[in-house]
């Protein structure tokens, strides 16, 4: 497909769906977290023959005269079947190593001066497109965990994502490859030139990883982040000053450090894969940055595993912790297995106990590594009771990631049941435990006992169950029950699901909050944020529900029966966070993208929602629409209570609103039902 074409465009209440069929098969789709200098949001998705990158939004390009040239047939498209791009093959053992690509010339890209605001257009318009083709079918992507916007001021960034494009990738002949490109989008007479003739037209690079260096099977997943080149000198040291959950370990303490290396010049990229060789293994490595002449790229020599996990099961999913250099937990690796356990490995940390075969002469490297913690979900029901116990398996689990800037994680199980494990014992109003923190059940359809009504632990104390309060859905799933009998299906036919977590700093509290998208089969939930949720659930004994506060379902999905290969979501601006705006979702079907937009008030035209007020009065709209809706917080309520007696110091506080169980501490108030609190 040369060009993109025209969404097909649906309304659902206050949704816009736009869906963009593909004439190649999609098997997975990436927002890219940082957006280009014309201010569009980059997509990448891996088809049959490589990747595609989408510049979605922004200024666009100007129209000019693209010279063709006669018998030169164009090669980006489609078909992509030419694979000229710049490959570094890393499977010689010749110690010469392969010659950089040479630095782009300057892109002659010119954007209009201001973006284009169409009101008869009904979607945002795409500004470029570009395939990048690599031979292969591509699997799995992965993508760096930049901050939208600076969370922290020791936050340390390496400088190559400021001007490029960095994405990994699992692909099906074993390999595993990492991308490099401008993050500008290339204009149309750079996209249309002969690639026989120029050696990388668009500044792109390709790193090859296979052979004996990488993987002997196809590898199943994949992950990324960075660290410093002389990480290893940092072991247990580097610490992040609002970084104050140091685990627990039996040694005597060690001394804080708050000598962030906010001056670090070289940089690894690190990437982690696995695979189901022999009874499952992890590698992971470690790409130097090269930085001249203020250009930066990948090296072009020779990379070999910097680790290699033999794991006891199949690994189904990696993910590195979204907490980022300084913090010592930047390098900490989730990964999940086919027996229902996640563990969290940390490759800098030193093991307890030294290995047997290690010898005198190995290097402290070698000797890094070990596993920090490890979690488990619950056993499966027995349907057949004369079974043997030590048949039982736990549960499987189809998804999991990092919440709360790596201190707890969310897993989607292949029952329906989500839960959370608090990895430090930060959570609210629990414990450090083995078991979900947190849990409840996102799929209407499930059984999760013989009984035709689900089961709730119940508040009396007592150590039996009570049945839930029947509502007009389990009522319609009992009479399905008794009259078609128990839905059998096949034990191969395993449900899809995920998750979607999206980050943010809450401003006022500085903490921060994660929206969760969790998807079922067709169904999709959402949590718009997912730290007051487990606060309000915290104090009580009964478990999350499908229709438990703050989890909604997103209504109007279709694919046209296609399954869902995965969900993102969007960054959203500041209007569209204090209106609770939910955020936009990218929804991957097998041969389709579907956009969920939702409408956001805009400010700066003369006749939009908060036009032609101050900051006060639209502080007043957006309250006044919250409350409309049942959103709004503490801190909302006390701004409308006090506007309407009068008041004008914010810190005068209403007495009718002192309820539960209320503590102030640094200007920062809680309430257990109400959230994790409200700055003040």
């Amino acid at each position: 497909m040369a060009t993109w074409t025209e969404p097909r465009t649906t309304r659902h209440g206050k949704q816009t769906h736009l869906c963009y069929d593909l004439q190649h098969r999609v098997n997975v789709a990436k927002i890219y977290p940082k957006t280009a200098a014309n201010g569009s949001t980059v997509l990448v998705y891996g088809h049959t023959n490589g990747i595609r990158i989408i510049w979605r939004g922004g200024r666009a390009l100007k129209k000019k005269a693209v010279a063709k040239e006669v018998g030169k047939p164009k090669v980006n498209g489609t078909n992509g079947t030419s694979s000229d791009v710049v490959m570094i093959d890393l499977t010689s053992d010749d110690e010469s190593p392969a010659q950089a690509p040479p630095p782009p010339a300057q892109d002659d890209a010119e954007f209009e001066s201001e973006d284009e605001e169409n009101e008869s257009e009904q979607h945002t318009h795409i500004v470029q497109q570009l395939d990048i083709p690599l031979g292969t079918e591509v699997l799995s992507l992965a993508l760096p965990q930049l901050p939208h916007q600076p969370s922290h001021p020791v936050d340390v960034i390496p400088p190559i994502f400021n001007e490029k494009i960095v994405v990994s990738a699992a692909c099906a002949d074993t390999s595993v490859r990492v991308i490099t490109l401008p993050l500008t989008p290339p204009s149309d007479a750079r996209k249309a030139a002969d690639r026989s003739k120029v050696q990388a037209p668009y500044g792109e690079q390709v790193l090859r990883i296979e052979g004996q260096h990488g993987h002997q099977a196809i590898p199943s997943g994949i992950t990324m982040t960075w660290t410093p080149n002389d990480a290893d000198s940092l072991t247990e040291d580097v610490d992040m000053e609002e970084d104050e959950d140091a685990e627990d370990d039996e040694s005597e303490p060690r001394p804080r450090k708050r000598t962030a290396m906010v001056d670090v010049k070289d940089w690894d990229l690190v990437v982690a894969s696995h695979s189901i060789e022999v009874t499952g293994v992890l590698h992971i490595f470690r790409i130097p940055i090269i930085s001249k002449d203020d250009r930066f790229s990948l090296t072009a020599k020779p990379v070999f595993p910097y680790q290699t996990q033999y794991l006891p099961a199949p690994a189904t999913l990696v993910s590195f912790t979204p907490s980022r250099f300084p913090s010592r937990r930047h390098l900490h690796l989730l990964v999940a297995d086919s027996k229902g356990y996640v563990k969290v490995y940390n490759p800098l940390a030193a093991p307890r106990a030294r290995p047997r075969s290690a010898r005198p002469g190995m290097t402290q490297a070698k000797r890094l590594g070990a596993w920090v913690a490890s979690f488990s979900t619950s056993f499966e029901s027995v349907k057949d009771q004369t079974a043997h116990p030590g048949l039982a398996q736990r549960k499987r689990i189809l998804d999991a990631k990092w919440a709360s800037d790596g201190r707890s994680i969310v897993a989607l199980l292949v029952d329906g049941e989500w839960g959370a494990w608090d990895v430090d014992g930060s959570g609210p109003g629990v414990t450090k435990t083995l078991n979900f923190a947190i849990r409840g059940y996102i799929s209407s359809s499930e059984q999760k006992t013989t009984s035709s009504a689900p089961m709730v632990p119940s508040k009396t104390g007592s150590r039996g169950l009570a049945l839930a309060p029947m509502t007009p859905n389990t009522r319609r799933h009992r009479e399905e029950s008794l009259f078609h009998g128990p839905v059998t299906s096949a034990t191969s036919d395993i449900p899809r699901g995920g998750i979607s977590v999206a980050s943010s700093i809450n401003k006022s509290s500085g903490q921060t909050e994660d929206a969760l998208v969790l998807w079922y089969g067709n169904e999709v939930f959402r949590i718009p944020n997912f730290q007051q949720f487990w606060q309000r659930n915290s104090g009580s004994s009964s478990s999350g529900s499908l229709y438990g506060p703050g989890l909604t379902r997103v209504e109007g999905i279709t694919l046209n029966g296609e399954p869902i290969n995965g969900i993102e979501q969007f960054a959203r601006d500041g209007t569209a966070a204090r209106m609770g705006v939910p955020r936009d979702l990218l929804i991957a079907g097998s041969t389709r993208l579907l956009f969920l937009v939702h409408a956001t008030p805009h400010t700066k035209t003369s006749g939009g929602l908060f036009a032609n007020l101050d900051s006060a009065e639209r502080h007043v709209q957006v309250d006044n629409e919250l409350l409309k809706r049942g959103e709004l917080d503490l801190g909302g309520m006390d701004r409308i209570l006090n506007g309407m007696s009068g008041e004008a110091a914010p810190n005068n506080r209403n007495p009718m609103l002192r309820l539960g169980n209320t503590t102030t501490a640094a200007n920062t108030r809680k309430v257990g039902f109400a959230g994790l609190g409200s700055s003040r």
